[in-house]
């Protein structure tokens, strides 16, 4: 956005368990609420699916409800799956579903 970057978020190889883990996301303040977050999400899942991974996964801290509500705006649902930090809770998004799940 007027030429200064606007977010940036990564993801791991598709995993044995069929699925692409981001694994850091952030976007600049002055972008936040705007669609960046979910359009970065869209594109990570977009590539997912390129490599033939069946889900999305991440991990988020457990008192960071501004970006849960952003993966869940992006079809990310809790799971009771255990993260590996006791503060964080696990969110997957199967690539079946493209944009805001219902």
């Amino acid at each position: 956005v007027d030429e200064r970057a606007a977010g940036q978020a990564s993801g791991t190889a598709v995993g044995s368990d069929g699925r692409v883990e981001v694994i850091s996301m952030w976007v600049a303040p002055s972008c936040r609420g705007h669609g960046v977050g979910v359009a970065l999400l869209d594109a990570i899942g977009a590539w997912a699916r390129d490599q033939g991974a069946s889900a999305l996964a991440l991990a988020v801290k457990q008192t960071n409800e501004h970006a849960i509500r952003l993966y869940q705006r992006a079809g990310f649902r809790r799971t009771t799956e255990p993260a590996d930090d006791p503060d964080e809770k696990v969110m997957v998004k199967p690539l079946d579903v493209v944009g805001p799940a219902p």
